[in-house]
């Protein structure tokens, strides 16, 4: 019971003991507080985050104990408040760690991070556990519930202020009176900050204990409604989906979550950074092939927002004549719908996409957007996951693909070398085996014969040579090089080249320049061979950072995607090269409106000039 005595704030705060904010309101509590805050909102337990952050702020270091999914939500509140929360975790002024299943190993491990914090040069350590022991299978054991009366001799050992959370809509009265109250000096609930030992009026616990005191009939209603509502979310995020491959995972997580909001379309959506967009990688309610082509741009994605959830429930049809993503979605749906919402799809504290849904009917609930956010929190990890082990296998593949590539091309060169050597070459020195043993005279002396002769096979070693690899690459450099190059492939195919370029009248790092004359070699042999044009441009810039390449002809082009397909093709090992050397390739090309390639190198490795 507690006792009839009140106390105001003030005299259990004056005196010699410093006090510091609590960062939840406006609330000041001594150091070595043990306090417990019984929360029953979203908003609520929101506020949590504010503890961390007053510190997070100052110089404080910040402790933070809970299960991943609980936790994950308080780092993801303190990153949408414009901390680096994986820059806070390297330093150790942000640690987060899971409970244990016992008491003295529980207390233990508070300890040695308390120890840890101090040893570190922390002039007030904030532990916020949230709550202590999980989200849903509380202990209920003696030894298990003492822990939080034992924390208090951990408050009074170390600079601290320890706050413990209690979800109070979930919780057993038992565990709230035994655990939430009744071993914590101080109790915040209902906006005001009480000692534990003092008695209050039932207006200010009316709201946070309203499930503790109920009857045991209401008590067992909303335990129904609790156990229905994690049914329902077991329904779409069991443990089956964990054995399915990322495709085959998002597809029916949608079909489950299109079931359980009775909405008609759901789709998850990934972030590309480097393009700024975000690209479909699942959709249930319509075909993907009739979507996979819509690009949203990150900065003009409205409704869609990347940075929280949000929720509309009069979703305005596109101006007639639009054309944008948005109109292209609502034509593809082709239904009229009135309602949509999504959650960023977060890990670590960092959004990889958006997980939405949208309906005919209207409005979504409170609830509807509660089952999204918590869905999304189960399958953000194990979308990174799925993606992680895609890249890597593509990449595998990649380097398979470009070592078979790279053996094609030695056999390539040394079948070339050797059809040289013996069809020119050989026969040139056959012709002169002839002439020096007075065989087929002309007209001519014999020595202007084998002169005229031994410079033609000159000439020919030299193209050999050439083709191999430009010695004026070496000696001269990128330009003189490519100035030889494009006046050659003129010379030889008839092709004009218009050869523009701007601040190239210095050297490179030799892996820039050999890059970047394989790549204008291989491309205009690409024209000369499919595009079917009497002219090409290729224009070249070189600034501070990069050097900028761009070869565009107007012949018959061709559909990108497949030409990638195959493993062979000269565009895969024109992407490689660029990658191995640091850059990047963009191919823009169509049948029938030409090709594009441009390429962009780092200089960062450049040498100086002469």
């Amino acid at each position: 019971m507690m006792s009839s005595r009140r106390r105001s704030r003030k005299s259990r705060t004056k005196g010699a003991r410093r006090t510091v904010a609590l960062g939840i309101h406006d609330w000041r509590v001594p150091i070595h507080s043990h306090i417990s805050y019984l929360w029953t909102s979203p908003e609520e337990f929101a506020d949590t985050a504010g503890f961390l952050e007053a510190g997070l702020r100052g110089e404080d270091h910040c402790l933070l104990v809970g299960s991943n999914n609980t936790s994950g939500r308080i780092l993801s509140l303190l990153g949408e408040r414009g901390f680096d929360v994986e820059a806070l975790q390297a330093t150790g002024r942000l640690s987060h760690f899971r409970g244990a299943r016992s008491a003295d190993a529980m207390l233990a491990t508070f300890g040695a991070e308390l120890e840890r914090a101090v040893a570190a040069g922390a002039p007030l350590v904030r532990f916020l556990g949230v709550p202590a022991w999980g989200d849903a299978d509380w202990p209920d054991d003696e030894s298990l519930l003492s822990v939080e009366s034992s924390v208090n001799a951990l408050a009074r050992r170390y600079p601290t202020v320890i706050v413990c959370g209690y979800d109070v809509r979930s919780l057993p009265g038992t565990t709230l009176d035994r655990a939430g109250v009744g071993t914590h000096p101080l109790v915040l609930t209902a906006g005001q900050l009480i000692d534990s030992a003092d008695s209050v009026s039932a207006s200010a616990f009316v709201t946070s204990l309203a499930y503790a005191v109920q009857g045991q009939a209401e008590r067992r209603r909303v335990e129904e409604a609790l156990a229905a509502e994690r049914a329902r979310l077991d329904s779409i995020t069991d443990a089956a989906l964990s054995y399915l491959g990322l495709d085959d995972l998002l597809r029916e997580l949608l079909a489950r979550l299109r079931t359980a909001l009775r909405a008609e379309f759901a789709s998850v959506r990934l972030i590309d950074e480097d393009a700024h967009v975000l690209t479909l990688r699942a959709v249930d309610g319509v075909p993907f092939a009739r979507l996979a082509s819509v690009r949203i741009p990150l900065e003009s994605a409205q409704p869609i927002t990347v940075d929280a959830p949000y929720v509309v429930n009069d979703l305005p049809p596109p101006p007639a004549g639009s054309d944008n993503w948005y109109a292209r979605v609502w034509s593809v749906v082709g239904l009229p719908l009135r309602a949509g919402m999504g959650v960023p799809l977060r890990v670590e504290g960092r959004t990889i996409g958006v997980l939405d849904v949208a309906s005919t009917r209207t409005p979504f609930t409170e609830e509807d957007q509660r089952l999204l956010r918590v869905v999304a929190d189960r399958v953000a990890p194990s979308i990174e996951r799925g993606w992680l082990v895609e890249t890597v296998e593509e990449s595998r593949l990649r380097m398979a693909a470009l070592s078979q590539r790279l053996v094609e091309v030695q056999e390539t060169e040394r079948r070339d070398i050797a059809r040289e050597l013996h069809d020119e070459v050989g026969q040139v020195l056959t012709g002169l085996l002839f002439r020096i043993a007075g065989h087929g005279a002309g007209g001519g002396s014999p020595q202007e014969e084998m002169t005229a002769i031994v410079n033609d096979l000159i000439s020919r070693v030299r193209d050999l040579s050439m083709n191999l690899r430009p010695p004026m690459l070496d000696d001269l450099g990128l330009l003189p090089a490519l100035t030889w190059q494009i006046d050659r492939f003129e010379t030889q195919t008839g092709i004009r080249v218009e050869f523009r370029h701007a601040d190239l009248d210095r050297r490179f790092d030799p892996r820039v320049e050999i890059t970047t004359f394989r790549f204008v070699q291989e491309a205009l042999t690409n024209v000369a061979r499919h595009a079917g044009v009497t002219k090409a441009k290729v224009n070249m810039r070189a600034g501070a950072e990069s050097l900028g390449v761009r070869i565009e002809d107007e012949g018959r082009g061709f559909d990108v995607d497949p030409a990638l397909a195959a493993r062979s093709s000269g565009l895969n090992g024109m992407r490689e090269r660029s990658r191995l050397a640091g850059g990047s390739l963009n191919i823009d090309s169509e049948p029938g409106r030409g090709t594009r390639l441009s390429l962009v190198l780092p200089l960062h490795g450049a040498r100086p000039e002469g």
